[in-house]
């Protein structure tokens, strides 16, 4: 029987990172990062190089019980922890679905929110298109503005009132007006934000630096992050790795249950060894025994033939002696009946 790969050095695909999420504005907390695994106990000699492999069925190692079964419940506590893995993946792909439906329509948690109660809003990263040569310098300034959600300057009020339970949630809105260079289009709300952001400079090491308010940006994306199809791009990217995490998850609980099934298969075939070699042990021991009884017998077997021998003879002379005394009672019984006790003579007066 090929034993299987015991649980005690099991490796675990490392899933890719997050995608890192730098469209927050300033005070918004992160979305959780809970999609690190959460089990790393499975999968160990199985992934060897196939020589090691076929060393290992070529010539099965034979294990106690006892190791077996401390083996499977490593492995059933490690499809445990995987079991909490997967659903944990499977919620993460769930939220990063929505997320994306949601980019995809232009809307964030806020501008729903917005939209319920009657008031235009939208996503700024959404509405704002760059002109492509000033994206190294737009980009960088804009990016921790990204969610924040654009209200007409009548809307400001009564939007952040519906807004009371979304801490860190940025609002901007302002007259119309005209826009800085290289922003291409925008919603005029945004126009007295964006004519603040552009008194900015692009060092040649690609970082940003503002006046108002003044503060330095780390720039050099390798990809656009502002504008409705790169929102897009980053929603779709971030479910893509989500479903990934979620595929591994599922690929490593399987290889854990199938895990756990050859070790019980293996410990079941384990015990029924053992109980089988002890029933031979029995059985030797068993044979031994008889085998020895035998040998006893035969041992006495002379003495066993002589007292037999005796008891024969006395039986025989006993049946002698009771013929003898049964002749002996009938001749005697013949004489009482022949004999005549004589007549005794008168007593004198």
């Amino acid at each position: 029987m090929n034993c299987p790969t015991p649980p005690s050095s099991i490796p675990s695909s490392s899933p890719p990172k997050r995608p890192v999420t730098t469209s927050s504005p300033p005070g918004t907390p992160p979305r959780p990062n809970s999609t690190q695994p959460r089990a790393e106990l499975l999968l160990a000699r199985r992934d060897k190089d196939r020589a090691d492999e076929r060393v290992r069925t070529a010539v099965p190692t034979r294990r106690t019980a006892d190791t077996i079964q401390a083996d499977l419940d490593t492995a059933e506590d490690a499809v445990t922890l995987l079991i909490g893995e997967q659903a944990l993946a499977r919620n993460e792909v769930k939220e990063a679905g929505v997320h994306a439906d949601r980019v995809r329509r232009g809307q964030s948690d806020a501008t729903t929110l917005l939209t319920d109660a009657g008031i235009y809003a939208a996503v700024l990263s959404d509405t704002i298109e760059i002109d492509p040569a000033h994206r190294d310098r737009w980009d960088p300034a804009l990016v921790g503005w990204a969610d924040a959600v654009i209200v007409g300057p009548d809307d400001l009020d009564r939007a952040a009132g519906v807004l009371t339970g979304q801490p860190g949630q940025v609002l901007i809105s302002g007259p119309a007006g005209p826009l800085p260079d290289g922003i291409a289009s925008a919603p005029a709300a945004a126009a007295d934000f964006l004519t603040a952001l552009a008194d900015g400079t692009v060092r040649p090491d690609g970082t940003v630096t503002l006046a108002s308010p003044p503060h330095l940006i780390i720039g050099g994306y390798d990809r656009p992050v502002i504008g409705r199809a790169a929102r897009i791009a980053a929603a779709e990217e971030e479910l893509a790795v989500y479903t990934e995490l979620l595929d591994e998850a599922t690929e490593r609980l399987g290889a854990g249950e199938t895990l756990v099934a050859d070790l019980t298969a293996e410990l079941d075939g384990a015990v029924a060894r053992d109980a089988a070699e002890t029933a031979q042990t029995n059985l030797t021991a068993a044979k031994g025994r008889h085998t020895r009884a035998v040998d006893a017998v035969e041992e006495l077997r002379p003495d066993w033939d002589e007292l037999t021998g005796a008891v024969t003879d006395a039986k025989a002379k006993r049946t002698g002696q009771a013929a003898n005394l049964t002749a002996a009672t009938e001749t005697l019984g013949t004489l009482r009946t022949l004999w005549t006790p004589p007549s005794r003579a008168p007593r004198p007066t």
